[in-house]
């Protein structure tokens, strides 16, 4: 699903799902809450709480979308830690790299500023 240069595991302090962005705290990794959370990576696979997870932290990787996304878009996070077109003082976190056609669909995006 994902060609990645760089990555971990790390527990997860609530379910998470594959392809969405993930914030880390003292207690684990989760979905962000703001599209200005401080990211670690990307889930490879759905995990419940509690459990180890695989994340990546840079390179090519499906993310599920949480709207329609345009190739060469700056991506961002939506408050479910799926990728989304950059807007307004969201933080960079990459690049989409093929258009979806909205929420649940899934396209590759370059990890990044």
């Amino acid at each position: 699903m994902s060609q990645y240069s760089s990555g971990g595991t790390h527990v997860c302090r609530a379910a998470v799902q594959q392809g969405r962005f993930l914030e880390l705290t003292n207690a684990g990794v989760a979905h962000p809450n703001a599209n200005t959370d401080t990211l670690l990576g990307v889930a490879t696979f759905s995990q419940a709480s509690g459990k180890r997870v695989g994340v990546v932290y840079d390179g090519v990787i499906l993310m599920e979308a949480g709207a329609a996304v345009a190739a060469g878009a700056a991506a961002a996070t939506d408050n479910q830690g799926r990728v989304v077109t950059q807007a307004g003082n969201a933080t960079r976190r990459g690049t989409i790299m093929e258009a979806g056609s909205g929420a649940g669909v899934f396209v590759r995006v370059a990890l990044g500023g």
